[in-house]
């Protein structure tokens, strides 16, 4: 892992739904090479998923569950 993969996990870390464009922009590298990176780090579990947080209080769920 080097610094691009870096810059481009704390940039999916902050926003998941960041254009492709932006995040290789961002990350100073074209859009290919970006998003070949981001494949592997998915492939070899780097990136497990990519998920929405929600504000429980905006939809009315008050409710916190710990699972193990």
């Amino acid at each position: 892992m080097d610094e691009i993969d870096k810059k481009i996990l704390s940039l999916l870390q902050n926003s998941a739904t960041l254009p492709l464009s932006e995040l290789s922009k961002r990350a100073g590298v074209s859009k290919t090479p970006c998003w070949n990176r981001i494949r592997k780090m998915e492939e070899e579990g780097v990136i497990k998923s990519r998920v929405t947080v929600l504000d429980n209080k905006k939809i009315n769920l008050n409710i916190v569950v710990f699972l193990s």
